[in-house]
């Protein structure tokens, strides 16, 4: 992963990365992780909204050009709508940038 966040830096990314991106190794979490690292939280339908859980946020400025964003709620009955200026003030103060490519 490292490597792979050394090569987003010449894309967008180099004056908006944080040093703890280069120091740490990321792994997915496993389905078994999720209900430590998720308590209230079914599987599957965990929200986008890392700092609710604790967990550290980085973001694709891709996201603040969305009117709207949908996502579930903690559950697979619940929807939730934000707009989507509404939805990016949840990551105030994250990292951000260009992290993603269309293929």
């Amino acid at each position: 992963m490292k490597d792979r966040i050394k090569s987003w830096v010449g894309q967008g990314l180099s004056r908006k990365i944080p040093q703890w991106l280069y120091d740490r190794r990321f792994d997915l979490a496993t389905e078994g992780e999720m209900p430590r690292i998720f308590p209230d939280c079914e599987t599957g339908a965990i929200p986008p909204l890392g700092g609710a859980f604790g967990i550290p946020v980085v973001y694709d400025d891709r996201l603040r050009r969305l009117s709207s964003v949908y996502f579930e709620g903690g559950d697979h009955r619940e929807l939730v709508y934000m707009g989507g200026p509404e939805f990016i003030a949840l990551f105030d103060g994250a990292p951000h940038g260009d992290l993603c490519r269309a293929h």
